[in-house]
């Protein structure tokens, strides 16, 4: 547990190498003791690491491994979280359909095991789904709900999520320098997570404004109070 605790904390940090590291040290050492749901999370957790450098192929083979030990040993919260990355997966694949029954999937398995904050996480996911299908207004509902969500919990994390997923659907619809606005206040946030800062990266890549415009709505998000926004 503390290796999974080292390598989760590293990845977060963006330290690659080192979640790896103590992935690689903790999947070892579950096999010698033949602790398969340590496996399963250290397999889970070396598929975060291939994601983050873009190694798609091994990320799915990851989280399938992590999946098939998961049921093995019968670990229901495990099994979710493996199914929810394999959603995030068909989200990477555009494979937006297949991604919305993963999503719906571990929604309802994280439910019946009372893991708000993991309902929530998956609510901005399956929010982006429906999105990319042209689906605003059922993206706009998962949104409200993850929102409330986290706010409920007071997990900051999941409230940046949410308001990162708003901000999208904002620019999709056209108000484009309110999303921008949302965007600074994340991207300007303390609790702002490695992988936020890569989706704020690719959101602010594809938006078609002069660059002065883009920066002067991202400095006006940073005056923005999170608690009122």
């Amino acid at each position: 547990e503390v290796l999974f605790g080292l390598a989760g904390n590293t990845w977060r940090l963006g330290d690659l190498d080192s979640a790896e590291a103590f992935s690689r040290e903790e999947l070892a050492l579950s096999r010698a003791l033949g602790a398969v749901g340590l496996e399963a999370q250290a397999v889970n957790m070396l598929g975060l690491v291939a994601g983050a450098r873009a190694d798609l192929d091994t990320e799915q083979a990851r989280y399938e491994e992590s999946l098939a030990l998961s049921r093995q040993i019968g670990d229901l919260f495990r099994e979710a979280v493996a199914v929810a990355n394999l959603g995030v997966i068909a989200l990477l694949r555009q494979e937006y359909k297949e991604a919305i029954g993963y999503l719906e999937t571990a929604i309802e398995k994280f439910n019946d095991l009372g893991r708000q904050e993991s309902v929530a996480l998956n609510l901005g996911n399956l929010a982006h789904a429906n999105l990319k299908l042209g689906h605003t207004a059922t993206a706009r509902v998962h949104v409200r709900e993850m929102l409330r969500l986290a706010r409920q919990l007071g997990a900051v994390p999941r409230v940046l999520d949410a308001l990162l997923n708003l901000a999208e659907i904002l620019i999709a619809e056209g108000q484009t320098e309110r999303g921008l606005e949302l965007i600074g206040l994340i991207r300007g946030h303390p609790a702002a997570e490695f992988q936020m800062l890569q989706e704020i990266d690719r959101i602010v890549g594809g938006v078609r404004l002069d660059p002065a415009e883009v920066e002067a709505a991202l400095a006006r998000g940073e005056t923005l109070d999170l608690e009122t926004v």
